[in-house]
């Protein structure tokens, strides 16, 4: 970055911006290494498992996630095709400073337990295989004598990566292993970190599993042919003066254990694999990256920066509404949580809403709201996230208590009302990366939705004169965006993103999911034939930045538009491109910006291509839902395990035919089926 760009970013940022952009710059450990990914491999699945032996050069990135500690582990192998292993470990709850968004202590363990046989040390493995399942396991082998497997586990009670490694003996002779950690800590002063001195530490541990630390430096074993030994590396951040032991087979077993019933919190079945696995790989990213921080459990993003903090969109519009489907009390703890933190920044004074400030971008570790483009939307974004919840978790209890930060979100959005009708906004979620004008589709749409649920839990708490007040807002506000967005761009009859907009936008997916369908013909062909390219799409037209959220939503909005043969191509090719392609195996929100990060939010609005679209689940009351499935008629089509208020359900749609079971209820329909369970 030149002098002038960085003078340029730097004038218009706080003194606290400033900190956390120089800090990013020059001082933070960077997430990824400068690999290259030139071979497409041979992928299959195996158990949802994505599996495959490696050629050629390659390279790929995975995260991982615990409740202290969140590992994005870049692998592969180079032009010569020797092993490559690259572990970025955050730990959120340690910070540098309360309230920076990237100050959650980081660092790149680049140093490995030494691996000597027969004297000689281990340094040039060809990587074999790779399996991935959650965890991360690599193949490799020395010199065709030896095979080493590596597992890459995240611990889930401890700021520690494990690494457990097994050895096998593949020749004819005896061998003797020698294993040696690296004994010198990298140490972060107290100066520098509000939690003390902090050490970074790659230890060792021999095959029992009981790991203290120093404990053990060294470990050597004779290997007789066939036979295998195995032991652990442990990348840890260990506050300076305290004891640490950890039983890793545990910690393993808990690791698996908590794979295992993430990826059976709800499941799929379809006549599609790929779609099947996709969501079940899905589920464990969607709910693992949830972090203790002293406001409590938080879901974050991840991605090497965002964690231990909330956003409006990644947490709030994305995450809240699908809570509630899902069997995961940390999801739905944590929702509660990020809702309060929010609740918190809304004015309640006497103050008219149009002097009001706009709800934060994010709140950073539950204490700093933060922002770096003014007004989003983010409180349309909070809005609706909350009115979601509320209603798909079906407790009236909480609609009563919850219900006026609903309405504070509707009475603040509509006093950024313009004399076209719409609402103004100073950007969109893309921080000004792209324009947006004053007046965003984005901002709009999510506005209109908010009133359409804001509708439903009025109507459901008997507040009927509010309820048909913001009827009329919805219809005048329906009636704007279709007067001031509507046009033809580049040759489509779609929308402009904002006023003047000559260049097509992907964003344009939007009135599908709400239900505005005007323009279905035009906007679907645009996206497809257009902004859609080899399993991504396109932010603009005329830029190569692609944004998997974009695509996600476009894709539950075909759905959601009764395109079900088209929506059903795009969704196999996508699953198939994520699981099998060269990025493997979640969403990821930018690329080449974020180097393709697979944050947390992106699998969750996968799931709810699915809840939402595919099965078309959508609340209209407290405990009362509506199941319009958009599928085809060439098989069977089972979603088992769905909460529907306070009531495990499976569903199943079967040539139009739909049932929805429960432990004491069926419920059976043709094309469309409401389901009442009563508030909980």
């Amino acid at each position: 970055m030149k002098v002038k760009q960085i003078i340029s970013i730097i004038k218009g940022l706080d003194k606290a911006q400033v900190q956390e952009f120089l800090y990013n710059l020059f001082r933070r450990p960077s997430t990824f290494p400068k690999l290259k990914n030139k071979t497409k491999q041979n992928k299959v699945l195996h158990n949802k498992a994505v599996n495959f032996r490696v050629k050629g050069e390659f390279y790929d990135h995975i995260e991982m996630s615990g409740t202290y500690a969140s590992a994005i582990i870049s692998y592969g192998q180079d032009a010569k095709k020797r092993l490559r292993i690259f572990r970025h470990v955050t730990f959120p709850s340690l910070r540098l400073k309360h309230d920076m968004t990237t100050s959650s202590v980081c660092h790149n363990f680049t140093k490995e337990p030494k691996i000597l046989v027969n004297g000689v040390m281990v340094n040039n493995e060809t990587l074999e295989r790779v399996y991935i399942k959650g965890n991360l396991e690599l193949t490799s082998n020395f010199k065709n004598g030896l095979r080493i497997v590596r597992s890459e586990i995240i611990s889930k009670n401890y700021e520690a990566l494990i690494e457990k490694t097994t050895i096998t003996n593949l020749t004819k002779n005896k061998v003797n292993l020698e294993i040696i950690a690296d004994v010198k800590p990298y140490k972060i002063s107290h100066r520098m970190c509000k939690n003390g001195d902090i050490k970074m530490v790659t230890a060792l541990c021999g095959e029992q599993g009981d790991f203290e630390l120093d404990k053990e430096t060294k470990l050597e074993k004779d290997l007789v042919p066939k036979a295998s030994f195995t032991f652990y590396a442990v990348y840890m951040a260990v506050k300076d003066g305290i004891k640490v032991s950890i039983n890793l087979s545990e910690q393993i077993r808990i690791r698996n254990s908590f794979i295992d019933t993430a990826m059976d919190y709800t499941t799929l079945e379809t006549p599609n694999h790929y779609i099947n696995a996709l969501y079940s790989h899905c589920m464990i990213r969607g709910v693992e990256s949830i972090f203790e921080t002293q406001k409590g459990l938080l879901h974050s993003p991840g991605g090497g920066r965002y964690y231990a903090a909330i956003w409006a969109n990644d947490e709030l519009e994305y995450a809240s509404p699908i809570a509630p489907f899902l069997k995961s009390d940390e999801l739905t703890t944590a929702t509660k949580n990020a809702i309060n933190l929010y609740v918190n920044y809304m004015d309640t004074s006497d103050v008219p809403f149009e002097h009001k400030n706009p709800l934060p971008s994010s709140i950073i570790n539950g204490v700093r709201p933060y922002g770096v483009a003014g007004d989003r939307g983010d409180t349309v974004m909070v809005g609706l996230g909350l009115a979601l919840f509320l209603l798909n978790l079906g407790n009236q209890s909480l609609a009563k208590e919850y219900l006026w930060a609903v309405e504070w979100c509707v009475e603040f959005c509509n006093s950024r009302k313009t004399k076209d009708g719409v609402i103004y906004s100073d950007s969109d979620e893309l921080e000004g990366r792209f324009p947006s004008g004053n007046c965003n589709l984005s901002t709009n749409i999510n506005y209109y939705m908010l009133l359409d649920s804001a509708i439903v839990l009025q109507k459901e708490l008997g507040i009927f004169d509010k309820a048909e007040c913001y009827e009329k807002m919805q219809k005048e506000l329906k009636k704007a965006i279709k007067t001031y967005f509507e046009g033809q761009v580049e040759g489509f009859d779609t929308y402009r993103y904002y006023e003047n907009n000559q260049e097509l936008r992907s964003w344009i997916c939007l009135p599908l999911i709400a239900g505005i369908f005007d323009r279905k013909e035009g906007t679907i062909k645009a996206l497809i034939t257009k902004l859609y390219k080899d399993g991504k799409m396109l932010t603009s037209s005329k830029r190569t930045t692609v944004w998997d959220r974009s695509l996600l939503f476009a894709l539950k909005g075909i759905f959601m538009s009764g395109e079900t043969d088209i929506a059903m191509k795009y969704l196999s090719d996508y699953s198939y491109d994520r699981l099998l392609g060269m990025h493997s195996p979640y969403p990821y929100e930018a690329y080449p910006e974020g180097n393709g990060a697979q944050l947390s939010g992106e699998s969750l609005l996968y799931l709810r291509i699915i809840i939402e679209g595919m099965f078309g689940i959508k609340s209209i009351g407290l405990g009362k839902y509506e199941i319009t499935p958009k599928v085809p008629f060439d098989g069977v089509y089972k979603l088992n395990k769905i909460m529907l208020g306070n009531k495990l359900a499976d569903i199943e749609v079967e040539k139009g035919k739909i049932t929805v079971k429960t432990v004491d209820k069926t419920f059976t329909g043709l094309v469309s089926l409401v389901v009442d369970f009563g508030s909980n």
